[in-house]
């Protein structure tokens, strides 16, 4: 929310997950009351919750961003250990963007090591 705030256009931000099986909603839901709660409006919140995996994160927020149009500048901001990988599927689905990577405990780092996610 930090790069938001320091922006003077105001952005557009769109949380992106699905909505695991123990769910009771979508990552992306969780994220964007997150955000509203911190002060970002809501009409500046593009919500993409139907993908399960970083990839499909990634296609689906493309989609939604080629269809509002115009000129685009996309900043990915994700744990730092994850800011390569995303990057690579970014540069697969054709979405040109600088990464940014949010800080992480090193625990953080071990849990998503040994998910299916990382791999």
């Amino acid at each position: 929310m930090l790069v938001y705030r320091k922006d003077p256009t105001p952005p557009y931000l769109i949380p992106s997950g699905g909505r695991g099986g123990d769910e009771k909603i979508s990552e992306a839901e969780a994220m964007k009351r997150y955000m509203i709660e911190h002060g970002i409006p809501e009409e500046h919140i593009l919500a993409e919750d139907m993908s399960a995996t970083t990839f499909e994160n990634l296609a689906n927020s493309k989609k939604i961003i080629d269809a509002r149009g115009g000129r685009c500048y996309t900043a990915l901001v994700t744990s730092n250990y994850h800011v390569y990988r995303a990057l690579r599927y970014c540069r697969k689905v054709g979405l040109k963007c600088t990464g940014i990577g949010s800080k992480k405990s090193f625990t953080d780092y071990l849990e998503w090591l040994l998910s299916s996610e990382s791999y």
